[in-house]
């Protein structure tokens, strides 16, 4: 094989990958995790037993790191949470993105994590709250921002409220809140996904359904005529007891 240009770039390509892959091998805290096992974690009425009180999503990488400065942070992004005795499932998060000169689509990836506060009698914990944390490390590796989720109790049960903050702690209003995750498809604008084969479908977070509440209709036609005055909004038609 005649060695050109090329080729060389293939070859020093599939070294790197082949690096990245075994730099990624170690086993995560929770490793046994999958995407359903994570999503009934989120959601309180799937599994209760299985509910975490709070998480957190955050990622160490930045876009404009190398692979290789960014995998390195993330390695001692990981080994932080170890020490300070959280658990976490890692996650690969994913987006698409066009060139602008050749329009050309690409999927660009980033190493992220779910990270859990849950009692360990095996593990020595940090004292901090997990938001604390967040915070620390959001700043540390130079974050605009991660997600928190916590319960919330109200006389309706236990309801999860999921926003995103950025690294001094202030609530964000550029999405969500969110109340669970919902599959995905792969070529979805964005999404995350437990990082392994077979760990399940790509997810996002679902926003909490806010309905405006309207007076039922009486005809299909009348129904068409009322949600159109409230484009753009989601609308609930609500039958009164005294219409």
């Amino acid at each position: 094989m005649k060695m050109t240009k090329k080729v060389l770039m293939e070859m020093i390509k599939e070294v790197r990958s082949e690096q990245k892959s075994m730099l990624l091998e170690k086993p995560t805290v929770d490793e046994m995790a999958t995407g359903r096992s994570v999503a009934d974690r989120i959601d309180p009425n799937a599994r209760p037993e299985r509910t975490a009180k709070e998480f957190v999503v955050m990622s160490s990488d930045r876009g404009e790191r190398s692979d290789e400065e960014n995998l390195q942070l993330y390695n001692e992004f990981r080994k932080t949470l170890e020490a300070k005795g959280l658990q976490y499932t890692e996650f690969i998060g994913s987006w698409e993105e066009t060139d602008e000169e050749t329009d050309e689509k690409r999927r660009v990836t980033e190493n992220s994590a779910i990270i859990y506060k849950d009692p360990r009698p095996d593990m020595e914990q940090a004292g901090e709250g997990l938001f604390d944390v967040a915070m620390d490390l959001s700043k540390k590796y130079n974050q605009e921002a991660f997600i928190y989720g916590e319960l919330v109790q109200s006389r309706g049960g236990l309801t999860r409220v999921i926003k995103a903050f950025d690294a001094q702690g202030v609530v964000q209003d550029w999405g969500g809140p969110w109340s669970t995750a919902e599959e995905v498809k792969q070529d979805d604008l964005f999404w995350s996904r437990v990082r392994g084969s077979g760990k399940g479908s790509p997810f996002q977070f679902k926003e909490q359904q806010e309905y405006g509440e309207i007076e039922a209709p009486n005809a299909v036609i009348e129904a068409m005529r009322k949600a159109s005055k409230h484009q753009g909004k989601k609308i609930k038609f609500v039958r009164r007891k005294n219409a």
